[in-house]
């Protein structure tokens, strides 16, 4: 919440990629933008890149922690699917 949209290549804000009322859940596509690479940081000691979020190792795009491109090839974010919280503990995606 802190990184003005402006500043951004595709300027998105946490509101913008997440849903009403479940802010703390960010559903994305783990698939690069530039080249369809699967980004590191999802798991547990993988590489987060230097904003903390997600890293393709493939050409080197850096994604911040709402998965906001900040740094490399990528062109956009990583994108957030079309999906609907059915209850707390399940998500409809697609």
């Amino acid at each position: 919440n802190s990184v003005s949209a402006d500043d951004l290549r595709d300027p998105e804000t946490l509101a913008d990629r997440t849903t009403s009322g479940k802010e703390n859940w960010l559903i994305t596509l783990g698939v690069c933008t530039h080249l369809g690479c699967v980004p590191l940081g999802a798991a547990q000691g993988e590489v987060k890149g230097e904003y903390g979020g997600y890293f393709c190792p493939c050409h080197g795009s850096h994604y911040d922690t709402a998965a906001r491109i900040r740094k490399g090839p990528a062109p956009t974010n990583l994108e957030v699917p079309e999906h609907e919280f059915l209850s707390d503990t399940v998500v409809k995606i697609g």
